[in-house]
């Protein structure tokens, strides 16, 4: 007889440690430079769906785009996008907009995340260790490749759910439970909090 899915023990399969964030914000632009700086943080790893931009989107929102300067300008050569993008077309105008105005590079490789091997392509880029380089995403599921490397994980809420597909939303709602729940089950404070 086959195993009854259960959400518990489906969660306790993966490692708790490698599913949640070090740091949780609402945006990349509330992501304070002190609390990077006091993590000796050298180098920044972003997403850019919903980090950078709506889902879909190719140029930073304006919510966000002097916080990524700021970044850019502080983080020169140690910064880049490490992007599960599929679409060839969207990510030669990502590359062309983040480079051209921001000095930002694309990782572009065979690994996506949360591959270690994606993770590791992004280090070579930023040339930084792992243990003083951020990693900002939006997504839950993008963390344990990071954390497994000792990378800072910072997750911050999607700008836009609304402008997703709606298959993610499924995702996004277990990745809402797991958070609300990790920290019961694990003792770990997922819940929002910031520069612990």
């Amino acid at each position: 007889m086959g195993d009854v899915f259960n959400p518990c023990s489906l969660a306790l399969r993966f490692n708790h440690r490698y599913m949640t964030p070090n740091l949780w914000y609402s945006s990349l632009k509330d992501v304070p430079q002190r609390v990077l700086e006091e993590r000796g943080i050298r180098g920044i790893i972003l997403d850019g769906d919903n980090v950078l931009w709506e889902h879909g989107g190719t140029y930073p929102d304006t919510r966000i785009k002097d916080r990524l300067y700021e970044l850019s300008v502080r983080y020169k050569g140690h910064i880049c996008l490490l992007t599960n993008m599929r679409d060839e077309e969207r990510k030669k105008e990502v590359t062309m907009n983040l480079g051209e105005v921001f000095g930002i590079p694309v990782v572009d490789g065979l690994y996506k995340k949360p591959s270690i091997r994606a993770y590791e392509a992004a280090l070579d880029i930023t040339g930084t260790r792992a243990r003083e380089t951020a990693m900002v995403d939006d997504r839950v599921g993008s963390l344990p490749g990071a954390n497994k490397l000792g990378i800072t994980t910072v997750l911050v809420d999607p700008l836009s759910i609304w402008s997703e597909p709606r298959i993610f939303w499924l995702a996004r709602f277990a990745e809402k439970a797991w958070l609300g729940t990790s920290h019961l089950l694990f003792n770990h404070p997922a819940s929002r909090y910031s520069g612990q």
